[in-house]
């Protein structure tokens, strides 16, 4: 368990042995400017919030074999991320993803959003291809929760969407290019 703030800088790995990693009420990770941090094979326990602070865009962070447990709301507002093997993210909560960079689910490796979950898309640039797949072995899988996005949309190519149990896709589009675009490229599947 982390208790207080605790920073990172460089090139740094956590690896949990599939064992929980609980950050304190009050506490942070921060990932200092330049930072690139892989977490693997951990379950990142009672997240949300300000629990990962990524303090500058130039930040890269790797989810490697990582389960998310969310219990409250968490933005990832800085930086990108790379999906490897699978990462789960769970809890009735929102992930939002609010970054102005480029995140990728690398080749083999699959990013579900569980169920009662949101994976709200948000950037703060208005991108609506910032969620990309490295091919089409790449997969998002949404099992029984929700996919939203802004007014900037979402497109999504070149991989694998599947489809789980009931999901609901929402867009606060104003007009078809801020929708929630599947294009002809995407593997889609419904189970």
């Amino acid at each position: 368990n982390i208790r207080c703030d605790t920073y990172f800088s460089g090139t740094c790995r956590i690896v949990g042995n599939g064992k929980q990693l609980s950050v304190a009420n009050g506490a942070s990770i921060f990932l200092r400017p330049g930072a690139f941090v892989t977490f693997q094979d951990v379950i990142l326990d009672h997240f949300g919030r300000d629990k990962l602070a990524i303090m500058r865009d130039n930040v890269n962070v790797v989810f490697d074999n990582v389960r998310f447990v969310l219990s409250d709301d968490y933005t990832f507002s800085r930086g990108a991320f790379s999906i490897q093997d699978s990462v789960v993210v769970t809890g009735t909560q929102k992930f939002i993803y609010a970054a102005g960079r480029t995140s990728t689910i690398q080749s083999l490796a699959t990013l579900m959003i569980d169920q009662d979950t949101t994976f709200s898309y948000n950037p703060r640039v208005a991108k609506n291809n910032l969620l990309s797949f490295a091919d089409g072995s790449a997969a998002l899988v949404l099992n029984g929760c929700t996919l939203q996005a802004t007014t900037t949309g979402l497109q999504l190519q070149g991989g694998m969407l599947i489809l789980d149990n009931k999901v609901t896709l929402s867009s606060q589009s104003r007009s078809a290019s801020q929708d929630i675009v599947l294009k002809s490229n995407l593997d889609v599947r419904v189970l």
